[in-house]
C-alpha cells in the first residue's frame, strides 16, 4: 500500500511539473517549514512561514527580515546556487528522465535538480493544495 501511495504521489508531482502554471516550493529544515518560494508576473518571491517565525532558528542569509515578502526579477542567490550547470551530462539525463529540458522554469529545475544538496540541510518540496 505504501509503495502504491508513493507511486501515485510521484505521478502527481510529475504531472504538476509538466503543467504550465506556476509552482510554489516549500523550503524545509528537518520538521520545520521555513518558507515558500514562488513566481508571479515574471518575478520571484520568498516569504517565511509563520511556523518558522515562532522558532529560535536564525534567518537565512539574504533573508534577514522574518516579516518581509522578498521579491526580485532574478532568482535569489540562495536558491540559484542549488541549480547545477545545465551542460553536465548527468543533469541533462535527469532533466530528460523528468521530461524537461534546459528551458524549464527555474522552479522546476530547483524541484528536480536542487531539492536537496550536500551544501546545506534544507529541502525544497512542491506545495500541494
Amino acid at each position: 500500500m505504501r509503495n502504491l501511495l508513493s507511486k501515485l504521489l510521484r505521478k502527481k508531482n510529475q504531472n504538476l511539473l509538466n503543467e504550465k502554471e506556476d509552482l510554489v516550493l516549500l523550503l524545509k529544515y528537518q520538521n520545520f517549514n521555513i518558507g515558500k518560494l514562488w513566481t508571479e508576473d515574471s518575478k520571484y518571491f520568498f516569504s517565511y512561514d509563520k511556523e518558522f517565525i515562532n522558532t529560535d532558528l536564525r534567518p537565512l542569509t539574504g533573508f534577514e527580515d522574518l516579516e518581509k515578502v522578498y521579491s526580485s526579477s532574478v532568482l535569489f542567490p540562495f536558491f540559484e546556487v542549488r541549480i547545477p550547470d545545465m551542460k553536465r551530462e548527468d543533469v541533462i539525463k535527469k532533466l530528460q528522465e523528468k521530461h524537461l529540458d534546459k528551458t524549464a522554469s527555474d522552479l522546476k529545475k530547483l524541484l528536480v535538480l536542487g531539492n536537496k544538496t550536500i551544501n546545506d540541510p534544507y529541502v525544497l518540496t512542491l506545495r500541494t493544495v
